[in-house]
């Protein structure tokens, strides 16, 4: 039984997705691409909404009964609720007739982020065009601003799951306004995107991107070159050209100078540093320690197959590194 009904719903959505690919290529033609789509009778829709098809269906049992009966008072109803149900149509489509939709690419965001593209609204309706409704094709349904002669900027969202550059689809608009009978739509298709960033992952910093000194010892930072710092007393062993011999020439004692080891504070963000991970989980690494560096303000390079970005540091230098990972390729060499 179990089985019959999996089986039946894998049927089902295999059919709902063969005639979405259909509807929205016949829509390609009718509806094509376009930077800004003002609506009007070429690519609005209008159908019932369910509760228009149960209205529909109580005005033919009224015309039914006032014809078997010959009572005037059902079949003056009936014509009454007709009226109202055509004028109802015309408002609901006057409602989302004349606007003007215009979409923008969205801010970058991370990976399990949701995506924000600003959508702006347009009419020289004087009456406003109250009860639209926004959504991408795979987001959520957001409440746009009542569109008056300003205009009303919408921020709808989509939330985004892996790295790259993400296209919503199209943008559909709606209206059931005023009486929830009619439903009028478009599906309106942008060319916007929005840059996924890899969602960070926690990692600690690979010894092997921060360098070796002069003997192979692994040190935590590099070392720069040696500031003198001051003096003390000689002692057994201190190399003679540390010696201070200006103070023992002046008879004032023997005595060493003392050198500070300057740190260097630059990075490498290698790939061949995370050879234990997966390729995303490496991007997700050099994300979280490209965040990591920026945050302390150190300047780092990067190093990948194929690419690679020079020692930098600050917000431009940021954004460049965080690009490139998103838009690796699915598979380096």
């Amino acid at each position: 039984m179990l089985s019959g009904q999996a089986g039946g719903g894998r049927f089902f959505s295999l059919l709902e997705a063969w005639w979405q690919q259909r509807f929205f290529r016949w829509l390609d033609r009718k509806i094509p691409l376009s930077d800004s789509y003002k609506l009007n009778l070429k690519n609005l829709y209008i159908l019932p909404t369910s509760l228009g098809w149960v209205f529909i269906v109580l005005l033919v049992v009224l015309w039914v009964l006032g014809s078997n009966y010959q009572n005037n008072l059902i079949l003056a109803l009936c014509y009454l609720l007709s009226s109202l149900f055509i004028v109802a149509m015309h408002h609901t489509h006057a409602n989302l007739s004349g606007v003007t939709v215009t979409a923008n690419n969205a801010k970058p965001v991370y990976a399990g982020e949701e995506a924000l593209f600003p959508v702006r609204l347009v009419s020289s309706n004087k009456k406003g065009n109250p009860a639209l409704q926004l959504r991408w094709q795979k987001g959520g349904w957001v409440d746009a601003e009542s569109v008056s002669n300003n205009q009303a900027l919408n921020l709808v969202g989509i939330t985004v799951t892996q790295r790259g550059m993400h296209k919503p689809g199209r943008l559909l608009i709606e209206t059931v306004f005023p009486l929830g009978l009619m439903r009028c739509w478009s599906w309106l298709n942008f060319d916007v995107q929005a840059l996924v960033y890899p969602k960070p992952k926690n990692v600690e910093e690979p010894v092997s991107q921060i360098g070796d000194d002069e003997e192979g010892e692994r040190l935590e930072n590099r070392v720069r070159g040696d500031d003198f710092s001051g003096l003390r007393i000689y002692q057994a062993g201190d190399s003679l050209k540390h010696i201070a011999w200006k103070h023992f020439a002046r008879e004032k004692g023997l005595y060493s100078k003392e050198y500070q080891q300057g740190i260097s504070s630059e990075r490498t963000l290698s790939w061949e540093s995370f050879r234990h991970l997966s390729m995303e989980e490496r991007i997700s690494a050099l994300c979280y320690l490209t965040l990591s560096y920026s945050q302390q303000n150190l300047a780092f390079s990067v190093d990948i197959p194929g690419h690679h970005i020079a020692l930098d540091s600050g917000d431009t230098h940021r954004e460049k590194v965080l690009r490139l990972l998103a838009l690796l390729p699915k598979a380096i060499n």
